[in-house]
């Protein structure tokens, strides 16, 4: 009679045999960081056995629990557990895909909750998982900004700390001016605008001077004192780059507009339902071109007239029976005050930042006339190029951004004002990055 063992570790495969016939069976051994399901001494070729990973760890193939086979050259895939990083449960982390697990040396991007920024103050930071976990750990922290100072002013609220989106306004002590904004936000990038200076005194402006493509709107005069605004406007064929409003800040004018070619024309005015364009031609008109719009009798004629020609597309008004008149307006002042305003009837009022105008149409006064919270002057991004006008923006506006050359869009390329802030603005990267 013949008796033999065979012993393979680390996961056992038992050889019993005798003269008249052998028998291998595969045994189940301490299994590093898991666990066999099943309670057994030993299986037989061909028996398959399920096998679970500890908290923190997962099969080669990133899963809870994997199966192995019985062979003769033993367990067969060989039964591991090895270790993985999963998502973090800090709710400010992002990881932007939908894997939970993640297997040793692979990496992932993360990013940060707004309001937060990478403990490397980027918008994403790369991080890799090793045998200890995620290398660096992922983390975020609260986007702060340092508390600005204004000499021979005063700034509100005074916070301890100032976090993003916070706005902050300012004053100058009596007798003194301020030469810059009155209001400035906390971006990842710091305060923008920057803080103003409070002067004892100011200088005016000398007349703002010609642009190409492009003319002077406001009156010209010899002087314009600190604070004024003009506008300009293009000439046809030719549409606005940037904001058409310079300000007149302590003897500077802020920075001009630029008018470029428009190419896009428009066909011939359509007719509108009971009425038509005065005076059409069949040619093209040019980007600016207006043309009058009249009704037929008993009809009165409401919105924009005469048409123009914007971008490509007309923008006409439309004729209606008998139109109604408009109430006198809710929680504002308007200029002139009556009791009720007629179609086509033009008030301004005030909010503080100026003067607003609003028309009766039908009936409904155009835009609605109310006073919103205002944004302070639009985040001006680095490597961007400023093409928002520089002034208060009330809730409900949007600005757009464009990078410089070199640079792209990391974000929305628009945001919101509301509710007294501006939403997050994106970055303009390099192609470093």
């Amino acid at each position: 009679m013949k008796l033999c063992l065979v012993l393979i570790v680390p996961f056992l495969l038992l050889r019993c045999c005798t003269s008249q016939n052998e028998e291998l069976m595969c045994l189940p051994s301490d299994l590093p960081n898991g666990f066999f399901m099943e309670r057994r001494h030993n299986y037989s070729l061909g028996e398959s056995t399920e096998y679970g990973c500890q908290i923190g760890f997962t099969t080669l193939q990133g899963l809870d629990r994997g199966v192995t086979l019985c062979l003769a050259a033993g367990w067969i895939p060989t039964p591991k557990c090895i270790r993985t990083c999963t998502k973090s449960t800090d709710g400010t982390v992002i990881f932007n895909t939908t894997k939970s697990v993640f297997l040793l040396k692979e990496k992932v991007v993360y990013e940060c909750e707004d309001g937060y920024e990478t403990i490397k103050q980027g918008t994403g930071d790369q991080i890799i998982c090793t045998e200890k976990g995620w290398h660096p750990k992922p983390g975020c922290l609260p986007i702060q900004c340092e508390s600005p100072f204004l000499e021979d002013g005063d700034i509100k609220p005074k916070n301890d700390q100032n976090l993003h989106k916070d706005v902050v306004k300012f004053s100058c002590k009596r007798g003194y001016t301020r030469v810059g904004p009155d209001s400035a936000q906390c971006y990842y990038f710091g305060w923008s605008p920057p803080p103003p200076i409070c002067k004892v005194q100011v200088n005016p402006c000398q007349p703002p001077p010609s642009i190409p493509h492009g003319r002077l709107v406001s009156d010209l005069r010899d002087q314009y004192p600190h604070g004024e605004k003009v506008e300009y406007e293009c000439d046809l064929g030719f549409v606005k780059a940037s904001s058409s409003m310079v300000e007149c800040v302590d003897g500077e004018w802020t920075s001009l507009p630029s008018c470029i070619e428009e190419f896009k024309t428009c066909g011939p005015p359509p007719n509108i339902i009971r009425g038509h364009a005065i005076g059409v031609d069949s040619g093209k008109y040019i980007h600016g071109k207006t043309v009058a719009y009249e009704c037929e009798e008993n009809f009165d004629i409401v919105g924009t007239n005469p048409a123009k020609c914007l971008h490509g597309e007309w923008t006409f008004p439309s004729c209606i029976s008998h139109a109604r008149s408009c109430s006198h307006p809710h929680n504002i002042t308007p200029t002139p005050l009556k009791y009720a305003y007629k179609n086509n009837d033009v008030f301004s009022y005030n909010c503080g930042f100026g003067l607003r105008k609003a028309q009766c149409v039908n009936g409904e006064w155009l835009p609605t006339p109310e006073c919103k919270e205002f944004c302070p002057h639009p985040p001006q991004l680095p490597n961007a190029i400023h093409i928002a006008e520089l002034r208060n923006y009330e809730s409900g506006e949007e600005i757009a951004f464009r990078c410089k050359e070199h640079f792209h869009l990391l974000g929305p390329p628009k945001i919101l004002c509301e509710g007294g802030a501006w939403q997050t603005p994106p970055r303009c990267v390099g192609p470093s990055r």
